[in-house]
């Protein structure tokens, strides 16, 4: 892990002023990758995007060059758009080798198409507001980066809408979740940010405090959501009956997918357990007042 973080200030060591001014360069807010190799690039004020085919993330960063007439700064790119159809070479590359950002969101979607029509700024505000909603769980390029080293080689990462996920492995292959997984994920990442649940009669309920345990119980991976809820006996048992089916189904889908967003490879190495299978995962929510 520390070693994956210092590969993090990498890029930000090379992205220092140099003498060109300001007006000589384009600054790119989104950049999608697809296929092998089109690249999309919408910058500041930029309505649409541009859109070039090369053999390389130099050769498409030079044609780019040449259509802005001046040089392309990719450093404060805040969205990157994947569709599964390019590999982690090509975004490793625009990481370390051209100072992407570690914020940079991420988004699954068919980048071209997408950044034609959507401003990048409004999508990236739409992510930040999901995330600090709860609605999603939070995700950038560091994070998928770093699951993208795991043993599972997949990362989870929004898809087109802002409230679907999908299962991104580093080859390009992507697995969508199902609505109920989904709304699941996001009570097993860390630090999830719910102040509020709607239930299934569309009763509202107010979070006041979520914990999230992980342990190991006889060989067994056990997750233990703990909720505090401002709600009567009858709300906290369907709330609690609600969220261990959502959880569960995340966890079956996840597995079924051979990947791990949730820690699962961590919490073996600390108990010195095998992760490739992992051991069985056990889910249970705990609804209180």
């Amino acid at each position: 892990m520390k070693r994956f973080w210092c590969l993090c200030l990498l890029p930000l060591l090379l992205t220092g002023c140099g003498s060109e001014g300001f007006a000589d360069r384009m600054y790119t807010r989104a950049i999608g990758l697809q296929g092998d190799l089109q690249m999309s690039v919408q910058g500041f004020e930029q309505q649409g995007c541009t859109v070039v085919q090369a053999g390389s993330i130099s050769e498409a960063l030079q044609f780019e060059e040449a259509a802005a007439g001046g040089k392309v700064f990719t450093g404060h790119t805040e969205l990157l758009c994947l569709d599964g159809s390019s590999g982690g070479d090509a975004v490793e590359a625009l990481f370390y080798g051209q100072g992407l950002s570690p914020g940079c969101k991420v988004l699954c979607t068919r980048p071209a198409q997408f950044l034609q029509k959507h401003d990048a700024a409004e999508t990236v505000h739409s992510l930040r507001m999901a995330e600090r909603s709860g609605l999603l769980p939070r995700t950038e390029l560091a994070t998928v980066l770093e699951e993208w080293l795991g043993t599972g080689q997949t990362a989870l990462v929004p898809a087109e809408g802002c409230r679907e996920l999908v299962l991104l492995r580093r080859d390009g292959r992507k697995t969508q979740l199902s609505a109920q997984a989904c709304a699941g994920m996001r009570w097993l990442r860390p630090h999830p940010a719910v102040t509020s649940v709607t239930l299934e009669d569309g009763t509202e309920l107010g979070i006041a405090h979520i914990r999230l345990q992980r342990s190991v119980e006889g060989g067994t991976l056990q997750y233990t959501l703990c909720i505090r809820a401002n709600a009567d006996d009858a709300q906290k048992n369907a709330l609690q009956q609600e969220l261990q089916s959502d959880c569960e189904r995340a966890v079956r889908e996840m597995l079924a997918a051979q990947a791990d967003v949730i820690g699962l490879q961590e919490l073996c190495e600390a108990h010195d357990l095998p992760s490739d299978p992992p051991p069985e995962v056990r889910v249970t929510v705990e609804v209180t007042e």
